[in-house]
């Protein structure tokens, strides 16, 4: 997933919990797409069932994505409205941070691999159109005609999910220019609009595909229809940064926690046969608003609290670190990892079925992880470090009010990883 900055008190001291957010986001995400669904299902019994019910919950890791990176963005550019180098500070950032990866990647893929690969026809018709992916517009519905064998057909490697970069990468393009133009007071107005926005485009949608067909392009757009998760994570920067105090932010996550937790689980454990587009049209909003609601619960919680410091694990806030890395490499590596790492190949030899998929799953998220590490340390860090030219904006920033009754809680800022 894209860059989502990590934060810090205004005193220094980091707070690991949200790189455990990002960390358990990305792992969602991993064991989604590497889930060995059929042979859990065949030799797992009940719990194989359980296991992949839970698996297919990652579907939503990339909304957890959504809401993190709307807060963290949104306090940024609220913390720096007013100084200089507002839109030069942010975008170069951006550039420095999401470019590099993106771009480098799809030079080896597009212009690299093809000299020394005979590429397959799916790989072909990606790169004859590749036009989408370099103007971050893979995701928009016209794609579907031009790429006829679909981004993800490839035995060599697959760009499907650069859909979700592309819905940040066209938050960051306009976000900043609506909190400059509108100004903290009206923000919140605005988040709310937005996420009722995105959840008539889901609708419509969904009336369009019983009524008409699936003909109306512009419907499915994931940047229209995924806007919910952006604005649930930008309104809760606003309210933190007009002093919102801790009562007041835990009373609003325990009126929401609840229903919108059983809703998630509920479309987790829902049979697929019963999956429709109606249903996903509250559901989605409902997800993203639970998410919502762990991220409040953790910035107002205590440092020693349990709920931080289940987020605090060190493997967890180590995934979150290289969570950018994973999301851009693993996907493109999907196609390779799922031939040469073969969880049946694996059973034929230990005979063990719960060992057997735990050696697939380490297998193939270790060797994602690791090549993350040296994509970060060798190849990303030295732009990272160009940083520092591009000033965020301070390190004051969100600060949970106290009443008299309570403790007052750090500021929250932010920082790269």
């Amino acid at each position: 997933m894209s860059d989502i900055e990590t934060t810090k008190p205004s005193d220094g001291a980091h707070v690991p919990a949200l790189d455990g957010v990002r960390g358990l986001a990305i792992l969602m995400v991993l064991l989604l797409h590497f889930w060995p669904e059929s042979f859990a299902l065949g030799h797992l019994g009940p719990a194989g069932v359980a296991a992949t019910k839970l698996a297919m919950g990652g579907l939503w890791g990339v909304e957890l994505f959504f809401v993190l990176s709307g807060f963290l963005i949104t306090g940024i550019l609220l913390r720096s409205r007013q100084g200089p180098g507002y839109f030069r500070n942010f975008y170069m950032r951006r550039v420095l941070r999401i470019f590099p990866l993106y771009y480098g990647t799809l030079v080896i893929l597009l212009v690299l691999l093809p000299a020394f690969v005979a590429l397959d026809r799916p790989a072909q018709a990606i790169r004859q159109h590749s036009f989408w992916l370099w103007t971050y517009l893979s995701n928009f519905p016209l794609t579907s005609g031009e790429i006829p064998s679909g981004w993800d057909d490839s035995r060599l490697f697959w760009v499907g999910h650069f859909w979700s970069l592309c819905v940040e990468e066209h938050f960051y393009m306009v976000w900043p220019l609506v909190v400059w133009s509108v100004g903290p007071n009206r923000l919140a107005r605005v988040c709310v609009v937005v996420v009722a926005f995105s959840a008539s485009v889901r609708l419509l949608n969904a009336l369009a595909s019983v009524s008409w067909g699936p003909d109306v392009a512009l419907l499915h757009w994931t940047t229209l229809t995924k806007l919910d998760g952006l604005a649930v994570g930008s309104l809760i920067a606003v309210g933190f940064n007009s002093g919102a105090t801790r009562a007041r932010a835990l009373a609003v996550s325990r009126r929401v926690f609840l229903p919108s937790a059983l809703i998630f689980l509920a479309i987790v454990l829902i049979p697929r046969r019963w999956d429709s587009g109606f249903l996903l049209v509250p559901g989605e909003t409902a997800i993203v608003a639970f998410f919502g609601c762990v991220l409040i619960r953790l910035l107002v919680a205590d440092e020693r609290s349990w709920w931080r410091t289940c987020f605090q694990w060190g493997w967890l806030r180590m995934l979150g670190r290289y969570s950018y890395g994973l999301y851009v490499l693993h996907g493109v590596l999907r196609p390779t990892l799922m031939r040469w790492i073969d969880v049946d190949s694996i059973h034929a030899s230990v005979r063990f079925a719960p060992l057997s998929l735990a050696l697939y799953l380490g297998a193939v998220l270790g060797l994602c992880l690791g090549i993350a590490v040296l994509s970060y340390h060798g190849y990303e860090a030295p732009f990272l470090r160009l940083k520092r030219f591009f000033p965020s904006g301070g390190r004051s920033g969100v600060r949970i009010e106290s009443t008299t009754a309570e403790r007052t809680e750090p500021a929250v800022a932010s920082r790269d990883p």
